[in-house]
């Protein structure tokens, strides 16, 4: 009796702490995540359906992205995502595996005399950036000190502007941003540089807070791995 007793309560335990959702906190950058755009929804479409394979639900709430990225810091919510891997956020999170490669490049106006081959370039120049993001620890650390908004959008008008020079994105979410941001006039004035600043690889951050957290890694990596393997990743990468 005492045995069969124990494993009683060992199964409920266990299932009781069984991983059958998560939540994870994310922003508005389209086309990985979006709120109200049904087609900018990629990197979503992958956690999701990588998480489902294995049984679980995923929740989402849209918030700003450093309100997000502090949520997630703070173990209020299981995870964000995607964010580029840095030394700082290495010791914050748990990281998955890949979860999509991107290129991040200057974007400027047109009319804007501007080039680089390497950081020391970037002295002359007005450097937009955004909170929170990735590029910022990496230009301070490089000296160059850019000019802070709390949301992409902003940083974007700011190059419309001339307040500042240059600023920079993901090619693929800034190309978007500034097509549904500026009337067609304004989006034809923009252009980016041929070098990128960098080509790398964007990852699930889970809090290092939650209890569960490399359980909620590694069902994602497991999930992804089926997702991949059964050619619908690729269907979904179809869709840029």
């Amino acid at each position: 009796m005492k045995k069969i007793a124990l494993f009683l309560s060992l199964f409920i335990f266990n299932n009781a702490y069984a991983l059958d959702q998560v939540t994870f906190a994310i922003g508005e950058w389209s086309p990985y995540t979006s709120e109200t755009n049904k087609n900018g929804k990629l990197a979503e479409k992958i956690i999701v359906e990588s998480f489902s394979l294995e049984g679980v639900k995923v929740n989402l709430t849209y918030n700003k992205w450093s309100e997000s990225y502090e949520q997630v810091e703070n173990g209020q919510s299981d995870g964000t995502f995607p964010w580029y891997l840095s030394e700082e956020r290495a010791g914050k999170f748990i990281f998955s595996d890949p979860i999509l490669e991107d290129k991040q490049v200057f974007f400027h106006l047109n009319s804007t005399d501007f080039n680089w081959f390497g950081y020391t370039d970037l002295v002359k120049y007005k450097v937009a950036g955004t909170k929170a993001f990735s590029h910022v620890k990496e230009l301070q650390d490089k000296g160059i000190e850019p000019i802070i908004s709390e949301e992409e959008p902003d940083s974007f008008r700011k190059v419309l502007s001339g307040e500042v020079d240059v600023y920079p994105a993901s090619l693929i979410v800034g190309t978007q941003t500034i097509k549904t941001l500026f009337s067609p006039e304004d989006a034809a004035k923009f252009t980016s540089h041929n070098i990128p600043m960098t080509i790398d690889n964007m990852f699930l951050l889970v809090s290092k807070k939650v209890d569960n957290g490399a359980e909620i890694v590694q069902t994602f990596n497991s999930g992804l791995m089926k997702l991949k393997g059964s050619g619908r990743y690729t269907e979904i990468l179809s869709e840029l």
